[in-house]
């Protein structure tokens, strides 16, 4: 029988494998306590995740970004400043001839007639800018052409793309169009008025029916063309008491009427006058009421 001690490499093998095994003990508790901890609400890995994703916090929605509108340059014809001068405001609706079963023949206004018109503004040196120009002008240190005058449009319909749009271009005439936006695709597809707003146009609001609902007209309006719409014009001309408080709050900076005369800062800013054109009118009955109102 073999008394002998064991060798020193022997008690070596064995004391490793003894350490080995005890590691590895040791690992496998470990792991096991970390998978049993993850698995826990509270864990640190579900702190971390609670942390970024805040739960009850909505997402910033940010403001969008339009276009800013083109001012009058400093070099146009007669350019001043003069910041209580009082413009004209044509209100146009139907550029075409009235239809036998039209309710209002009035408001139609023949293209030979409206050609006539824009004629007479150019050959009697009028420059037309928009209504952002205009309360640029009055408010914000902006400058007027000679003889300014803006040529706006209520409603929106084909015609006025079609029949106003390619005369006022002709004579560099930018327009502003009151759209509304209910309109859009049965009376003026959008893509004409893509149109308008790619010749120059300012883009404004004219929702119909008998509950206005003013700022959703508005932001789905500023939504489907990417422009700011920052006036509003009457539906028929007529309003009450409360629209104002209402435009106002909705972001607009000012309302145009069908009162007949000059647009004036002296004027409320949500009860602007135009002049009404009218069927019939032609280029001398223009000038007539242009004259009435105090324009030479």
């Amino acid at each position: 029988m073999n008394d002998r001690p064991p060798s020193r490499h022997a008690r070596t093998v064995a004391v490793t494998a003894l350490a080995t095994g005890f590691a590895l003990f040791v690992l496998a508790i470990a792991l096991a306590f970390n998978s049993d901890n993850s698995s826990k609400p509270g864990s640190r890995a579900a702190t971390t995740t609670s942390t970024t994703a805040r739960p009850g916090r909505r997402p910033v929605r940010r403001a969008p970004v339009y276009p800013a509108e083109p001012a009058v340059p400093a070099n146009a014809p007669g350019a001043h400043r003069d910041a209580n001068e009082s413009v004209p405001v044509l209100a146009y609706s139907v550029i075409n001839e009235p239809r036998s079963d039209t309710a209002d023949p009035s408001v139609w206004v023949s293209p030979a007639e409206f050609t006539a018109q824009m004629s007479f503004l150019a050959d009697s040196g009028f420059h037309a800018i928009t209504a952002r120009q205009l309360w640029a002008a009055w408010k914000e240190n902006g400058v007027l052409p000679a003889k300014p005058v803006v040529i706006s449009f209520d409603t929106g319909y084909h015609s006025v793309y079609a029949n106003a749009l390619p005369t006022m271009r002709q004579h560099a005439f930018p327009g502003v169009l009151f759209l509304d936006p209910n309109q859009t695709q049965a009376d003026f597809p959008a893509n004409e008025v893509q149109g308008l707003i790619a010749a120059g146009w300012e883009l404004g609001s004219q929702p119909a029916g008998d509950d206005l609902d003013v700022l959703s007209a508005r932001r789905g309006l500023q939504r489907t063309f990417g422009r700011r719409v920052q006036f509003f014009s009457y539906p028929n001309g007529q309003f009450d008491p409360s629209a104002p408080s209402a435009l106002q709050s909705s972001g607009f900076l000012g309302a145009f009427t069908l009162d007949p005369g000059l647009a004036s800062p002296k004027d409320s800013r949500f009860e602007l006058k135009r002049i009404p054109v009218r069927n019939g009118d032609g280029a001398d009955g223009l000038r007539q009421k242009l004259s009435d109102a105090g324009v030479a």
